[in-house]
């Protein structure tokens, strides 16, 4: 027990001095992390105010604009970022930076999104494109995201470090959304509901992409996806998107979206599952497991590094049960889950997710993970303090 005490008081140590080299660049880019994640969350509330979408409601908290979308979209706008942020801006309808158009006039239909590369630079990254700018340093300096913000009842107005003036509707009481957060899954054939959120609604329209079919009732959207045999046409418009088009009793309008995605080689008559990650940390994962006209199911998780498995090895390793696994992982690495579904007629095709762990977030993570940690010319483990 001492020596785990004295192992402990010694990793505090260890966090107290890196604590205080941490506004080194590029040595510990891990701490740009906070401030690229409020300069990308700033772009995408530019993004709305620019493009003059419908706001539901604005709560003005302490350093930052709370924004719900009438799409159900929550937005934040931090009204202060790290001193060497990039001045971001839009003009004539294009996004800039320190005034100056971007890439190849990059609309503010797309959203680029910031990153720092290894030399410790500011990257715009929209698409194929990449921009590096000028130099990522973290200070506690900060200077004003915008000119100026002017928010009332029924309008959120914005000035950029350009002069240039935008402004969207604040419409309190309209609300069109729907719970499908990211891409949805479909197999041919396969029919799908979707909870609505609808208030102060008027009329509204559904579009679909070819193939595929929607209804709207008042607090559910069903979504139905082409059936065997499909043409390259309809395949090739299956990654699109269900739009609903929302007129409020005002006359504003909001546009709420589910992405789609189509496995053609899948009907709905088959036993398949569809996977999707519910928390990912270093040294664990918990995936969702949603299984139809499956009687058995088998995983396995491999390093992706490692080859896919055959069926017979699927039905060899791990029976799962459950609508959750919850398995165990190491930092920074690269994994492929596999899933085998199975009825009594047929196997079903095997599915799989890739994820990459993050790394551990404190040495005492790390230690209870059995990891070995390094300090100075020790190495120190579970195993062996």
């Amino acid at each position: 027990m001492k020596t785990i005490y004295k192992l402990l008081s010694i990793l505090s140590c260890a966090v107290a001095i890196l604590s205080c080299t941490q506004s080194l660049v590029p040595e510990q880019l891990g701490k740009m992390d906070a401030e690229l994640e409020c300069l990308n969350s700033n772009v995408a509330a530019l993004q709305a105010i620019a493009q003059s979408q419908v706001i539901n409601t604005v709560n003005e908290a302490s350093g930052a604009y709370d924004i719900l979308l009438a799409n159900g979209t929550k937005l934040k706008m931090y009204k202060e970022l790290t001193a060497s942020a990039p001045e971001l801006g839009v003009k004539d309808g294009y996004w800039t930076v320190n005034d100056e158009y971007v890439a190849d006039r990059l609309s503010i239909e797309d959203l680029p999104v910031f990153s720092v590369n290894e030399s410790g630079y500011w990257v715009l990254n929209a698409g194929e494109q990449s921009v590096v700018l000028n130099k990522a340093v973290v200070s506690e300096h900060t200077k004003p995201f915008a000119a100026a913000v002017n928010l009332s009842e029924t309008l959120f107005e914005l000035t950029t470090k350009a002069s240039v003036a935008m402004s969207a509707p604040v419409v309190a009481g309209f609300m069109f959304s729907i719970d499908a957060n990211g891409t949805q899954d479909f197999v041919l054939g396969q029919e799908r509901q979707f909870n609505v959120t609808k208030t102060g609604v008027s009329a509204s329209t559904v579009v679909v992409p070819q193939g595929w079919s929607a209804t709207l009732t008042d607090n559910k959207l069903t979504i139905t996806a082409p059936r065997a045999p499909v043409t390259k046409s309809v395949i090739a418009d299956s990654e699109k998107e269900v739009s609903v088009i929302a007129v409020s009793t005002q006359g504003y309008v909001t546009i709420a979206k589910v992405q789609l995605s189509l496995n053609e080689n899948i009907s709905a008559t088959d036993p398949f599952a569809i996977l999707s990650v519910a928390e990912l940390k270093a040294a664990s994962v918990k995936v969702d497991v949603s299984l139809q006209n499956t009687t058995t199911w088998y995983y396995l998780l491999k390093a992706k590094s490692e080859e896919a498995p055959s069926v017979a090895e699927l039905k060899a390793a791990n029976q799962g049960s459950g609508a959750q696994l919850t398995l165990a992982t190491v930092a920074l690495t690269d994994y492929v889950l596999y899933v085998l579904p199975t009825n009594a007629e047929k196997d079903g095709i095997i599915t799989s997710i890739e994820f990459s762990t993050p790394d551990y977030e404190t040495y005492y993570e790390a230690y209870q993970a059995g990891a070995e940690i390094k300090i100075g010319s020790k190495t120190y483990s579970k195993a062996t303090n």
